[in-house]
C-alpha cells in the first residue's frame, strides 16, 4: 500500500510541475528587472536580496519580554 501511495504521489507533482509551464515573456522581463539593480538586507540573523527600488513598509520594531 506505501508503494502505491508514493506512486501516486509522484504522478500528482509531475503533473502540478507540467501544468504550471514557466514564465511567460512579460514574466521573465519583470524578473529580469527586478534582479538587475539588487541590495542585500539584513533581517536578524538572515541575509536577504532585495531589488533597490523595494521600501520597507514600516520601520522594523522588535518587542522583547523578558521573564514573568
Amino acid at each position: 500500500m506505501k508503494g502505491v501511495f508514493k506512486v501516486m504521489l509522484w504522478v500528482a507533482c509531475a503533473c502540478a510541475v507540467a501544468a504550471c509551464g514557466g514564465p511567460n515573456n512579460k514574466e521573465k522581463q519583470v524578473i529580469a528587472e527586478m534582479t538587475r539593480d539588487i541590495r542585500t538586507d539584513c533581517i536578524g540573523r538572515m541575509l536577504i536580496d532585495v531589488p533597490k527600488s523595494f521600501k520597507w513598509s514600516h520601520a522594523p520594531s522588535v518587542t522583547l519580554y523578558y521573564g514573568t
